[in-house]
């Protein structure tokens, strides 16, 4: 895939956006099952919960990468959750 924006993100950002406000609403795939595996493992939390304390440890072994196809508004892009060096989960998202 050709990518003309790639945004990085940490554990951090990724619990503000899905356990705020109107984070029921976006797009779930299989990123979204690792990262809930993975912060289970690292964090001591269920499915849905924010990490809590150890969300520091999960910022430095983990990261998101989203990949759009152009600048601007777009509707698809791409997912990669990267987990102690390796890719955990590869994801196409969609605002549809």
């Amino acid at each position: 895939m050709t990518a003309a924006n790639v945004l990085f993100g940490t554990p951090s950002v990724y619990e503000q956006l899905h356990y705020g406000p109107g984070g029921e609403n976006l797009p779930i795939a299989e990123t979204d099952a690792a990262y809930e595996a993975i912060k289970a493992s690292v964090c001591g939390v269920g499915k849905g919960k924010p990490c809590g304390k150890r969300i520091g440890t999960l910022d430095k072994t983990a990261f998101f990468v989203n990949a759009y196809e152009r600048l601007g508004q777009t509707a698809r892009w791409s997912e990669v959750l990267v987990h102690d060096g390796a890719v955990a989960a590869v994801a196409m998202k969609s605002a549809d």
